[in-house]
């Protein structure tokens, strides 16, 4: 797979992930670097791409959500697969607009971390019982640039993994405010209460000079589990107990390009409402943050009450 880079955070970071991966390279960028390596890869701009249509198989866009939906368009010109991150445009009525450019396949890497996706195989497969009880607790560090609810964009990934391993969008919401004091600069707990009795718990902070952090609890009706991304090491409570040591980088980016592979091919439909129903539970989460009220499905949207 060839992958044409636009506007990635770190090209030279995601060029080193390629090298885990059989058959896979970057030919091609666009955006700013520092790395004299990569220049001679660089194009100008998106137009220049089409003139260079036959040396890339997928574009993987980055930059900022802000300006995405001129990007997108764009490039479903040049009817290749389009990789973005979550969230790929700004609002939920801009997505909507896409809808018609089924080339997009907006990427999860939260979700195919292999710690997380250790513990969603074992729920799955039935290992842990029904999921009852989640705990999420995610810390990632501040930028000047960034308001408030830009940050909890950025928490979007949680908040789907949540709903991926309960396997729907959650009934009632309910956001409660951290105080900004000390190296915090923004957090938010975040209830989610699923059907058949399921809740989660996602605890997020936005700091000051702190390294990134990520940690799940899970308690089933038959089991439990418990990894981080620190230790690369997972704890399974079920039939047995089971101590799991998990190589990040490699198995997170086979991942990723695994899912695209499956999109792009047909194996897997498009995610396009699912993605739309996780902008619906962001949205809804802020509106419940401002009036501190519970939000509800209410079977195409939720209501405050």
């Amino acid at each position: 797979m060839r992958i044409a880079l636009i506007e990635a955070r770190d090209p030279g970071e995601l060029m080193d992930a390629m090298r885990y991966l059989d058959d896979c390279q970057c030919p091609l960028w666009i955006g700013l670097h520092g790395d004299p390596e990569l220049e001679s890869l660089r194009l100008d701009g998106i137009s220049e791409l089409a003139d260079q249509e036959s040396a890339f198989d997928v574009v993987w866009l980055e930059g900022d959500p802000e300006k995405r939906v001129d990007h997108l368009q764009q490039l479903a010109q040049l009817k290749k697969p389009i990789v973005v991150p979550f969230p790929p445009v700004a609002s939920l009525r801009e997505w909507e607009q896409l809808k018609s450019v089924d080339q997009i396949v907006v990427s999860f890497s939260y979700r195919a971390q292999p710690y997380l996706q250790s513990i969603g195989d074992r729920l799955h497969s039935g290992q842990l019982g029904k999921p009852g009880l989640l705990r999420i607790h995610h810390w990632t560090e501040w930028r000047e640039e960034q308001e408030p609810f830009s940050a909890l964009y950025g928490l979007g990934a949680q908040i789907d993994a949540a709903c991926w391993l309960f396997g729907d969008r959650p009934q009632t919401l309910y956001a409660v405010n951290v105080p900004a004091e000390g190296r915090v600069k923004f957090g938010l707990q975040l209830h989610l209460g699923f059907a058949d009795g399921g809740m989660a718990l996602l605890d997020c902070l936005v700091m000051e000079q702190v390294q990134s952090y990520s940690m799940i609890t899970l308690i089933g009706s038959t089991g439990a589990a418990y990894a981080d991304d620190h230790h690369n090491m997972n704890l399974m409570l079920a039939d047995r107990t089971e101590a799991i040591q998990v190589e990040q980088r490699q198995e997170c980016w086979r991942r990723i390009w695994q899912d695209v592979v499956d999109q792009t091919e047909g194996t897997n439909l498009r995610e396009f409402d699912k993605v739309a129903d996780l902008y619906r539970v962001i949205d809804a989460i802020e509106r419940s943050h401002r009036e501190q009220k519970v939000a509800e499905w209410q079977g195409d949207h939720y209501e405050l009450v």
